[in-house]
């Protein structure tokens, strides 16, 4: 596996899984932004080529040794492709990661070391931004009309609120890291969401089995959306609307301008 311009031997430390369909500038910029910065976490790159109609193909061919690539024949949508990449993922630790996100530098030391420093928590979120380096997200919870809502949209970035770390209920899997072994326990992601609250419910199952999800702001672990380390509190006791228990059909789109940051 590689890191940067570097190869390794051994079993990495992390796995970055990356579902994408078409859009492979966007694929380009992710790859390119992890291939070309140090770090001290080994790792390796499974991206998930879910039936792309466009020049995905040729764009992965490019990076030969340093991304596997998983190709799924026709599109299957984001729950599949992520579990059928943590399914050939060697690492302890699963890194799910949007193609739409540009990581900064830092951001999977900050992670990994987060998760080294809180055992307790099974999944660890990011702090995302907008390109004008508004934040997107720094957790998620449910509010009072039963829905995920998104915490600190359009705040700044140096806000005190978006640079501390705290349990969560939910963190969105477009940047998390989430540990191997609670990653199986639950089962991975429910294939009855289809591109669409898949993350949600995963925490949400994680709640239930007494794991913690932290969003852990204390030093940016960035990508373009932006990393904080994110906890869910053990058995959360909200309601999951029924009828958002099935397939939504939608599909995720990137924010205004087209790239996340991952911090």
């Amino acid at each position: 596996y590689a890191i940067g311009n570097a190869h390794h031997t051994g079993r990495p430390r992390c796995s970055i899984i990356i579902p994408v369909y078409d859009r492979a500038s966007l694929t380009r910029q992710c790859l390119d932004a992890l291939l070309g910065q140090a770090s001290r976490s080994t790792f390796e790159i499974i991206v998930v080529d879910d039936g792309s109609r466009d020049s995905t193909a040729r764009l992965l061919a490019e990076y030969g040794d340093r991304v596997r690539v998983l190709t799924h024949p026709t599109n299957q949508g984001f729950t599949s492709s992520c579990n059928d990449g943590a399914l050939i993922a060697t690492g302890d630790h699963f890194i799910f990661l949007n193609n739409d996100t540009v990581p900064l530098p830092g951001w999977l030391d900050a992670l990994v070391a987060y998760a080294d420093v809180h055992p307790e928590a099974a999944m660890i979120g990011c702090k995302l931004l907008f390109p004008d380096d508004t934040v997107q997200q720094a957790g998620v919870v449910i509010a009072q009309d039963r829905y995920p809502r998104h915490l600190y949209a359009g705040f700044p970035i140096s806000h005190p609120a978006v640079n501390r770390s705290r349990p969560m209920q939910i963190v969105t899997a477009a940047a998390a890291l989430i540990r191997r072994a609670s990653f199986e326990q639950v089962g991975g992601f429910d294939p009855a969401f289809v591109n669409g609250y898949e993350d949600v419910d995963l925490c949400l199952r994680l709640g239930e089995h007494g794991d913690l999800e932290r969003s852990g702001i204390e030093r940016e672990i960035a990508v373009k959306g932006s990393a904080v380390p994110v906890i869910i509190e053990p058995k959360t006791e909200t309601v999951w609307p029924p009828q958002r228990r099935r397939k939504s059909g939608c599909r995720q789109r990137p924010p205004p301008g087209g790239v996340e940051r991952c911090s």
